[in-house]
């Protein structure tokens, strides 16, 4: 019997830490942020655990059981969901095999194991490095002379300051002077 072809929504993961999870895992965000419930939460919500009843989201209805029910319900649903889009889009057969065993179906702690064992880890060298980066945007050099030399530049110093960790991002001024 011949294995099914499995099928991507976007490129998968061969489970290879650093930037090829990084890039992933982007992907995996993108993605999964498009794919919303009813009661208007996404799946990348779950994943950021953003979403209804989560660490970092809003508290779960009270009062009406009906509600709650509902609510837990879409959690639930979106907790399976998550889970599926990981598992369908990993091709290191280690992970799927992890996974499968420790996190079935609960999509916000494969995300967390994924993460944990594959992102690039954000040291005082990674954050050097970064830095040295941002130092050496020149406009000549990535973008040359054009009728829209200033926005490709200003686009590209949005994208290498999304590089940086949330805490150690550049704020609107220094993106500024960064275009300057």
């Amino acid at each position: 019997m011949s294995r099914p072809e499995t099928r991507h929504d976007f490129d998968p993961y061969d489970g290879e830490p650093g930037k090829a999870w990084d890039d992933f895992d982007e992907r995996l965000l993108n993605f999964t942020s498009g794919k919303t419930d009813d009661r208007g939460y996404s799946i990348a919500d779950t994943l950021l655990e953003q979403d209804e009843g989560a660490a970092n989201g809003p508290a779960l209805p009270i009062g009406a059981p009906q509600e709650l029910r509902k609510a837990q319900a879409a959690a639930r649903r979106r907790q399976k969901d998550a889970f599926s889009i990981l598992l369908r889009h990993q091709t290191h057969p280690d992970h799927v095999k992890h996974l499968s065993a420790n996190h079935f179906q609960d999509g916000v702690n494969a995300y967390k194991y994924l993460k944990a064992s594959s992102q690039t880890a954000v040291n005082a060298i990674r954050l050097r490095e970064l830095r040295r980066l941002w130092d050496d945007l020149d406009m000549m050099e990535i973008v040359g002379v054009q009728e829209h030399s200033v926005a490709r530049l200003a686009t590209k110093i949005v994208a290498q300051n999304a590089e940086f960790p949330n805490a150690n991002r550049k704020d609107r001024t220094e993106c500024t002077e960064r275009l300057m």
